[in-house]
């Protein structure tokens, strides 16, 4: 889960995408996984910065499941590590539902976090992407549409917001009191 969450943080992938990702999909020599269709019906190649090439590298491999008498069947990767396994596999094992919404709710919950319900959902890791990647890669409206992640630049531009114009910094040309040291 914890990888889950950290590849949508860095990525900008939506929930459905990042779940329908298969191994086949991703090359950790080349640092991408590659999105045959997104929302917007385009391909694109999601770039994957080095620590997550590595967290993917160390992913450990599942864990045989403690069931009770009769439980559901054991799976076939069990023991196979994380980015040996079947290239048919999917990436991660979830599926969205309300048990991965609650995992969510308890991660932020034990975080301290806490959102009004429509704000609380997967979708806010794509907006932190795209504000962390104007305000820490010092992306513009347009250069954000090139990563792909945005269609247009009337969809980016809702991240520039966060950060200063240049033009709002030349508030600092404006006459200023003086100040009297003491």
């Amino acid at each position: 889960f914890g990888l889950l969450v950290k590849t949508l943080c860095y990525t900008g992938m939506r929930i459905n995408e990042a779940l329908n990702v298969k191994l086949s999909q991703i090359n950790l020599a080349e640092g991408r996984i590659y999105l045959p269709e997104t929302k917007n019906g385009d391909a694109r190649s999601v770039y994957l910065p080095q620590h997550l090439i590595v967290d993917f590298a160390n992913q450990p491999p599942r864990k045989k499941a403690i069931r009770p008498q009769g439980g559901g069947p054991q799976h076939e990767d069990v023991g196979v590590p994380f980015m040996e396994r079947p290239t048919k596999r999917y990436l991660f094992r979830f599926h969205v539902g309300g048990a991965l919404r609650d995992m969510l709710k308890d991660a932020f919950k034990s975080c301290g976090l806490s959102f009004a319900k429509r704000e609380g959902g997967f979708h806010l890791f794509c907006h932190t992407y795209g504000t962390w990647m104007s305000n820490y890669a010092d992306l513009d409206t347009f250069a954000l549409t090139r990563t792909k992640r945005w269609k247009s630049p009337e969809m980016a531009d809702r991240y520039t917001h966060t950060k200063p114009s240049a033009e709002a910094m030349k508030a600092e040309l404006l006459p200023a009191p003086i100040h009297k040291t003491v």
